[in-house]
């Protein structure tokens, strides 16, 4: 009778051990002057309730930690977010004209991505996901010199 108390009481442990559907993820990269960063306020989110009650709380941020100011060159937004489930990508693509930016030292931009529109009633569906940001633009008006950075978290999306 004691092993078998002693095995169910560590099935009881190996159960708490597993991440809260409500723990908060973050993932963050630098490069150079530059740190973009993305955050989940959970990993796992209810399909029936994120286009009622509960959003994908998902947000991100590009700052620019130099000590100067500077000139960035980059179409309609400096980043963009979307999810990504294998091949299929969900958010909205911009290809606009080139413009530019000044940053100012400690300078931080916020990247959302509305998810809860009706666009994406039909995309977004139970299953593992990856909600992505990147940042792409130039730091010269011949635009020789790109910046790329990618930043990841991954949710759940359950019935």
């Amino acid at each position: 009778m004691k092993p078998f108390i002693l095995v169910i009481l560590c099935i009881a442990l190996l159960a708490g051990c597993t991440v809260p559907a409500t723990t908060p993820v973050e993932s963050t990269v630098t490069q150079g002057d530059f740190t973009l960063t993305i955050e989940s306020a959970q990993t796992q989110y209810s399909l029936k309730k994120i286009f009622s009650t509960q959003p994908l709380n998902i947000q991100a941020t590009f700052t620019y930690t130099g000590d100067e100011e500077l000139t960035i060159w980059y179409a309609a937004l400096i980043g963009l977010m979307h999810l990504k489930r294998g091949d299929q990508e969900i958010g909205e693509a911009m290809a606009m004209s080139l413009t530019t930016h000044t940053l100012k030292p400690g300078e931080s931009i916020p990247i959302t991505q509305d998810f809860t529109s009706e666009l994406y009633q039909e995309d977004i569906t139970v299953g593992e996901y990856l909600a992505v940001v990147y940042a792409d633009f130039y730091l010269d008006e011949e635009l020789t010199e790109k910046v790329y950075m990618e930043a990841e978290v991954p949710i759940s999306i359950t019935k």
